[in-house]
């Protein structure tokens, strides 16, 4: 049996079907649309850094680290250098300028902070998309 997609014009009906309601249909919904979206994201960002889900997952937990113990009042452009600029600095040049973007500290990192975390910002910021 194949699964249906979940429509407006058919949510209600499988709400009465499933026996759940409409929210928990439209959550579940939502959380596999989040979780699909994560997936393809951390995905295109290891084969476009050259990376590995180990190099990721410490990745991810070095910049929690950083996060959490950056001084109060650090400015948002000296908190993404902070936060990504280590990164930038380990891969190659690529695509990581941004144009019109002339502290190109500062752009390396956002392009990093980017591609880990909003694929479709840093398509749009490359004129990618």
């Amino acid at each position: 049996m194949e699964a249906i997609p979940l429509t407006g014009d058919n949510i209600y009906l499988a709400a009465a079907v499933s026996g759940l309601s409409v929210a928990e249909l439209e959550r579940m919904k939502f959380d596999a649309q989040q979780q699909a979206k994560e997936k393809e994201q951390k995905e295109w960002a290891l084969d476009f850094l050259g990376k590995d889900e180990a190099w990721y997952d410490d990745a991810m937990q070095k910049i929690a680290q950083i996060e959490a113990t950056l001084p109060e009042g650090v400015g948002y452009r000296e908190k993404t250098i902070r936060k990504y600029g280590w990164i930038a600095d380990s891969v190659p040049q690529i695509s990581l300028d941004i144009p019109m973007q002339t502290d190109t500290k500062y752009a390396r990192a956002y392009s990093i902070e980017l591609i880990l975390t909003d694929l479709d910002g840093y398509k749009r910021v490359i004129n990618w998309d």
